[in-house]
């Protein structure tokens, strides 16, 4: 398996001009720094699902943490993010305002830049930075 490994590694390496290991500039990690982007990416992650075509809604999918954030299972083990728990005003839970948030479809723009993996707040987001749809 190694063997086979290296030369696929080579061929590719040679027909695409790279260098380096196979997963160089695959995985890419950025500060979230805002709120609206916080949101934006817990958007994006607990969607994949249904934008995938495995379940029919974000809360559908089993093995999201959306679950425990939208309020309908309790959660031990997941720490609730400081922007999730902004949320929360004196009328409503955090859970509640959470599960409004996901009423609002990410924008294309929106997607493209998180797709892009840009590490910088979406521009065109309709969630403000509490968590209020603009």
């Amino acid at each position: 398996m190694q063997s086979l490994a290296q030369r696929y590694s080579a061929i590719t390496h040679r027909k695409y001009a790279r260098t380096g290991s196979m997963w160089d500039g695959r995985f890419r990690a950025f500060a979230v720094e805002s709120d609206a982007y916080v949101l934006a990416c817990y958007r994006y992650i607990e969607l994949n699902p249904v934008r995938a075509c495995l379940a029919d809604r974000a809360e559908s999918y089993r093995w999201s943490s959306h679950h425990a954030k939208d309020g309908f299972v309790r959660s031990d083990w997941l720490v609730p993010h400081p922007t999730y728990l902004a949320l929360r005003t004196s009328q409503r839970s955090a859970a509640e305002s959470y599960r409004e948030v996901f009423a609002i479809p990410l924008d294309d723009a929106v997607l493209a830049d998180l797709r892009a993996g840009l590490g910088q707040p979406p521009v065109s987001d309709t969630v403000s930075d509490t968590g209020v749809s603009r």
